[in-house]
């Protein structure tokens, strides 16, 4: 009986490792010098359906987790510890509510976070909600001031922020502390960031006060690739909106500018933000990674999504960015939602100031209440760009 017990684990384990939707390893992948084609299925067919598109987007998913990012823990009841008084800020005729709600989540609580929740108004009504990660750079109050804020809230949006660093700390900590998740999944932080994101819209679904239909997420820098992976992988977050992302977010791992961060700079100084398997495409290997961030973008679609970026932020690669976008524009077309799909580009560096932010409501305005923006989110502000793929898209798939 042992061992029989054993060898159904043995089978277990091997079908477990095996049949993960049948990826080869390092020495087997073929070098790609372009940009992956998306459509390009795992069997060697190309998408031809919306059916074909659905198989599709899961075998991506699992390729970003396997390769790049590590694998998501499973989801956790999300719990409200306390609720502060409401705290009202005015700046001359216009006013919002401040409420701050103390959460815990993961293994037995052990995860606690704080949502700081800015509302309009009166605070009656439901609203549409756009979450933003980065408390750990300070309070959007002093980042954006009290005033900037107030301006964005008085739109009728309620931004609500937390630290996503309450989730793992941005720090090399792994190897001594492992995942304070889940000890069963090879992760990294931007991983667990991004699950933080995930509780956090568990959370805000629980209020009368959020309009369901319409969550955004952003966030910059590295708040800017936690949120997009945090959107490519929950279908219930309507706006995707990362800023300043650059590479291992909206830029390509492939096509850097000069003076661009590479997959060497950010895995080398960076290497918990990844999981282990990403150590192995430095250097000439990077081009035997079977996917690049164009598909990350990619998997957002139908739903929206938005690029912020600074024409001066070299380091996080824009000219590369639009190429990447390009890319995954392949796929908004096919599914038919081109129109949910935007790039903006202020001439400014790398930062996430007021003027973003506002480029980010008048796009939210555009795609959830069919508002003409004064901004073409098509335009893309680098002339002679080359395309970055050989490939073409399919018949349009819906």
């Amino acid at each position: 009986m042992k061992k029989q017990i054993l060898w159904m684990v043995a089978i277990f384990f091997f079908l477990n490792v095996s049949g993960q939707n049948k990826l080869n390893w390092i020495n087997e992948l073929p070098y790609i010098t372009d940009i992956p084609d998306p459509f390009l299925m795992n069997n060697g067919s190309r998408v031809s359906n919306l059916s074909d598109w659905m198989k599709r987007r899961d075998e991506l998913k699992e390729k970003f987790q396997f390769y790049e990012y590590g694998h998501f823990a499973p989801t956790s009841p999300v719990s409200v510890v306390s609720v502060s008084p409401d705290t009202i800020i005015e700046y001359g005729k216009d006013r919002m509510i401040r409420r701050v709600v103390q959460l815990k989540t993961g293994t037995e609580g052990r995860i606690s976070f704080t949502l700081n929740l800015f509302i309009p108004g009166k605070g009656q009504g439901s609203f549409p909600v756009i979450i933003d990660g980065d408390l750990c750079f300070e309070s959007l109050q002093k980042r954006l001031t009290a005033e900037g804020l107030l301006s964005l809230v008085k739109r009728g949006y309620i931004i609500a922020e937390f630290d996503r660093t309450k989730f793992a700390p941005d720090e090399n900590t792994r190897v001594k502390e492992g995942n304070q998740l889940n000890q069963n999944f090879d992760f990294g932080a931007i991983l667990n960031w991004a699950w933080g994101f995930h509780r956090t819209v568990d959370y805000l679904l629980t209020l009368n006060i959020i309009d369901k239909t319409k969550i955004g997420v952003t966030g910059w820098s590295r708040g800017g690739k936690t949120a997009l992976l945090a959107g490519a992988f929950d279908d219930r977050i309507a706006l995707v909106a990362p800023n300043c992302s650059g590479t291992c977010g909206s830029g390509p791992l492939r096509f850097v500018d000069t003076g661009g961060e590479t997959i060497d700079d950010i895995a080398t100084v960076f290497p918990y933000w990844f999981c282990s398997n990403f150590q192995n495409f430095l250097g000439i290997n990077r081009d035997k990674l079977p996917m690049d961030q164009h598909s990350l973008i990619a998997l957002v679609a139908p739903r929206a999504y938005l690029s912020t970026n600074g024409l001066k932020d070299t380091w996080a690669n824009p000219r590369g960015t639009a190429q990447a976008h390009l890319a995954a524009r392949e796929v908004f077309v096919a599914l038919g939602v081109q129109d949910k799909m935007g790039i903006f580009y202020a001439n400014t560096g790398h930062d996430h100031n007021i003027d973003k932010w506002i480029a980010l409501l008048d796009f939210a305005d555009k795609v959830f209440y069919g508002k003409t923006p004064s901004y073409d989110y098509d335009s893309i502000p680098f002339v002679g760009l080359n395309k970055a793929y050989s490939w073409s898209a399919p018949k349009k798939l819906f």
